[in-house]
């Protein structure tokens, strides 16, 4: 099953807890023993903003535990941009505000995809942000505010989103200045 991972929490020393939205299954919270340690073979495909085929096996308790997790297109490149990353940081958080546990939208996953594989290909992070919201509140359900503007408040009354992330993100994306001259991302 191919599933994007939208958030990793420890959980005791060596387990982790991932969060991840699959096409078949919607969105999962599953357990992945072992997974802190360095020579877990977990590791590559359970980081934020991958895509991964994973195998999961059902507990007693009615959840999930990962047993595979195998990298089907990684992302690295977000993470060499802070604007970027933090974009993609709200994007899983909004994610995982607008879907609920179980609940399976193919839609909003090719959605996601589409969104995170236009940051990894260095489109400006802030257009991929304001079209890829768009699509994700109207997917919800819902029509999105007329005004960017007013998307951080549109997020908190509808999905109780805390606004601190967005000013996080706008902070990033205004204080990253992109030369296209060089390969080199300078602080302003």
């Amino acid at each position: 099953m191919r599933a994007l991972i939208l958030q990793t929490e420890s959980v005791g020393e060596a387990d982790w807890e991932i969060t991840m939205l699959s096409e078949e299954l919607g969105k999962l919270r599953v357990k992945a023993k072992g997974a802190a340690k360095m020579e877990s073979k977990l590791r590559a495909g359970i980081l934020p903003f991958v895509t991964s085929d994973v195998m999961l096996h059902p507990q007693k308790n009615g959840g999930f535990l990962l047993k595979t997790a195998a990298p089907y297109v990684e992302r690295l490149s977000i993470r060499e941009s802070l604007c970027a990353l933090s974009v993609a940081e709200v994007f899983a958080e909004i994610l995982l505000a607008i879907t609920g546990e179980g609940i399976v939208d193919e839609k909003l996953f090719l959605f996601a995809e589409k969104a995170f594989d236009a940051l990894e290909e260095g489109k400006d992070p802030v257009t991929v942000f304001l079209y890829a919201v768009s699509a994700f509140i109207r997917e919800a359900g819902l029509a999105p505010p007329k005004n960017a503007h007013d998307l951080p408040l549109f997020m908190q009354e509808h999905f109780e989103y805390p606004l601190g992330s967005f000013s996080f993100m706008q902070k990033a994306c205004h204080e990253v200045k992109y030369r296209s001259d060089a390969q080199e991302t300078v602080f302003i």
